[in-house]
């Protein structure tokens, strides 16, 4: 059931080289979990630090920051969950999905969707790295320290001077280059503090593995890209993140005929996994501006591409690499005859507490894609209801992808400004190929079809509907239920009242109930969870009640056939 590997690793002996050359992969972990013969340590190394061109801040500034104890900022983004490269063994190692890219003014840090799809879990006291689940990293955390971090060097002459001089060495004493820094810094703390402040304030801390993702993808094309000169902001169109949702598994990916939590996007093609990762991008960073430009390339009024950081060959060889990704095997032993027991459980029909009908692999909408139902089974419907956040469209007004999504109104949903955002960057970016050719082979494969097919309308999504994808490797995606509201399997085989008021969401991993462990590090983030009575809390336990009045003889067979998934 693994695809075949398809593993892009041009380049990564010299980024090995460059990088202070390769650690035992295990490094860190005392075991990587076996994701098939296909997922090599190349394909690691390419998956764990290829630039996709995001440029969070030049590596310079991230170098010369301190935290709130005085100590290097830089030197401690594993605490907040990121998990150690193990291919990275230079000074300004960083961790799995934080990647250094050339600029005019000097390297940049970034990030990727590794950063957010990579964890460790610990269980019988042994630690395993399992590449592409969900992070048990806080990326709410991490944002608003590093926001914090840059406004106490611009609090004082005293406070940016260390900075200063850690950035421009002998430069430092150069009036016009310190003060030049300076506004440079200020415009970069502006923005980056009105994304973190806008997204985050009055929002209950999302904690590890849970992100409003699309909020930060919303708010940086609306808010960060479409403004006025010279700073491009619109703060109104700021909205706050009120509705994160658990990372979701990456292996797999790209066999779904749609993709996100809510089924927006259409999925199973090259040209769709390339619209993916730009919008995937737009939140990790990526620098994006459309300009207004009469005779821009494609049938377009707008130049998606002139201000544009995205690395487009790099999305498409990491498509190519996450292809070669399999779901994790469960490390720790099966009963063989209870699974088997437990597989009949799961083909049964739904109404007698089987899975199948919705989780089972039937043939999807694309050739060699699986279906991927949207379906509402009575979940928390924040998520869903972000769809319907309105933005101002300034200077997008009246831009459309024709065909495909109508002429923006001056005031549109963040939905469709990111479509036609999304839409008109790689229509550019054909038109532009067929011009000149600048790019790879696999770019222009994945754009020589572009939007063959009308993408999803809003209205063939289904109300408070969330996607119900093929569930390999399931074991290793705790929390669960969309919105992570869930800690264990075995929970989430009970009644919505019975399941957990609240859980800590740490590395320690139950093996016999599937999930988080009860019993997490002290100061470990607990969640907080609501009942069915709060629908859109974000963090609703209700809902999927399948499967939760089987008697418990089958409720264990049940679960130790999903280990063997």
């Amino acid at each position: 059931m693994r695809r075949p590997a398809r593993v892009l690793v041009l380049g990564c002996l010299s980024l090995l080289a460059l990088r202070g050359g390769a650690r035992a992969a295990t490094q860190g972990a005392d075991h990587v979990a076996d994701q098939g013969a296909s997922w090599t340590d190349a394909a690691r190394a390419d998956y764990y630090s290829r630039d996709q061109g995001s440029r969070l801040i030049p590596l310079r500034w991230l170098r010369a920051l301190k935290a709130a104890d005085g100590s290097r900022f830089a030197a401690k983004l594993t605490r907040y969950g990121y998990v150690a490269n193990p291919f990275d063994t230079g000074d300004d190692a960083l961790p799995i999905g934080f990647t250094q890219a050339p600029t005019p003014r000097g390297p940049a840090v970034g990030m990727t969707c590794a950063a957010c799809h990579e964890r460790e879990l610990v269980a019988n006291g042994t630690t395993w790295r399992i590449d592409g689940a969900p992070a048990n990293a806080d990326f709410g955390a991490f944002v608003t320290d590093l926001d914090a971090a840059v406004a106490r060097v611009l609090a004082s002459d005293a406070t940016f001077a260390p900075f200063a001089q850690a950035v421009l060495g002998d430069e430092a004493q150069d009036l016009v280059a310190r003060e030049t820094l300076k506004v440079e810094v200020r415009y970069w703390s502006t923005r980056f503090h009105a994304l973190v402040a806008g997204t985050l304030k009055t929002a209950p801390p999302s904690g590890p593995t849970r992100l409003d993702a699309f909020a930060f993808i919303f708010n940086a094309v609306g808010g960060l890209s479409i403004g006025p000169r010279p700073i491009y902001l619109m703060p109104g169109n700021i909205h706050v993140g009120a509705a994160p949702v658990r990372y979701p598994v990456l292996w797999d990916s790209g066999k779904q005929d749609r993709t996100q939590w809510t089924g927006i996007a259409a999925n199973g093609t090259k040209e769709m996994a390339l619209a993916r990762g730009v919008t995937e991008l737009l939140g990790v960073f990526g620098h994006f501006r459309p300009v207004r430009t009469p005779g821009a390339l494609g049938a377009l009024d707008r130049d998606y591409l002139l201000h544009n950081t995205t690395n487009f060959a790099a999305l498409a060889a990491l498509d190519e690499t996450i292809a070669s990704m399999g779901p994790p095997a469960w490390p720790f032993g099966i009963d063989q005859a209870l699974a088997d027991k437990g597989k009949a459980v799961f083909a049964r029909a739904t109404a007698d507490g089987g899975c199948a009908a919705c989780h089972g692999e039937q043939k999807g909408a694309v050739e060699g894609t699986w279906k991927t139902p949207l379906v509402d089974v009575g979940t928390d419907r924040a998520a869903w209801h972000t769809l319907m956040d309105t933005v101002d469209t300034g200077d997008m007004a009246g831009a459309s992808i024709p065909g495909h999504v109508p002429a923006l109104k001056p005031t549109d949903t963040s939905l469709n400004l990111l479509r036609v955002s999304v839409g008109g960057t790689l229509i550019g970016l054909r038109a532009q190929a067929a011009v000149k050719q600048p790019v790879t082979s696999l770019v222009l494969g994945a754009v020589a079809g572009l939007l063959p097919k009308p993408m999803i309308q809003p209205e063939m999504l289904v109300p408070n509907g969330y996607e119900a994808r093929v569930l390999r490797g399931i074991w290793a995606a705790a929390p669960y239920l969309h919105d992570g509201a869930v800690p264990t399997l075995a929970d989430l085989l009970e009644p919505a009242d019975k399941r957990p008021k609240s859980f800590p969401i740490g590395a320690q991993f139950d093996t016999a109930r599937v999930g988080l462990a009860a019993t997490q590090p002290p100061g470990t983030f607990v969640l907080q969870t609501t009942g069915c009575d709060d629908l859109a809390s974000s963090r609703s336990v209700c809902g999927h009640e399948y499967g939760t009045h089987l008697p418990p003889e089958d409720k264990k067979a049940l679960l130790e056939y999903l280990k063997t998934l």
